[in-house]
């Protein structure tokens, strides 16, 4: 792996957030989520659409498939920690135009996220 999702990917290690092995085969598994064995079923979200990443941790898969879609996304992270971690990782893949850290527990969203609005 090289380039700066590398490195955002490396961090996570570094910070105890990821292990190397989980790190190493995290883009490529993080893609099959995009391009599965069958391709009747790919969906790759575009531009207009909303993804949303429940327990992003060191950024698998969230962070990675920003990387590879036009969606806007939404990383869901209870830890702080984590959450700093993700916001770093998002302003240094130049992602923060359509990538938020969102600082919550799932269980404590709301309802469907609709037409794009943040009901938080």
């Amino acid at each position: 792996m090289t380039g700066r999702l590398a490195s955002v990917l490396e961090a996570a290690v570094d910070e105890g957030l990821l292990t190397s092995a989980v790190a190493l085969d995290g883009v490529g598994h993080s893609e099959g989520f995009l391009w599965p064995e069958r391709p009747e079923t790919t969906f790759i979200p575009g531009g207009s659409d909303l993804a949303v990443d429940l327990g992003t941790g060191g950024g698998l898969p969230g962070v990675v498939l920003a990387t590879r879609t036009r969606a806007r996304w939404l990383l869901v992270e209870r830890s702080d920690r984590r959450c700093r971690f993700l916001e770093w990782a998002v302003r240094e893949l130049d992602l923060g135009v359509r990538v938020e850290v969102v600082n919550a527990d799932a269980r404590d969203l709301p309802g469907p996220i609709v037409g794009g609005r943040r009901p938080w």
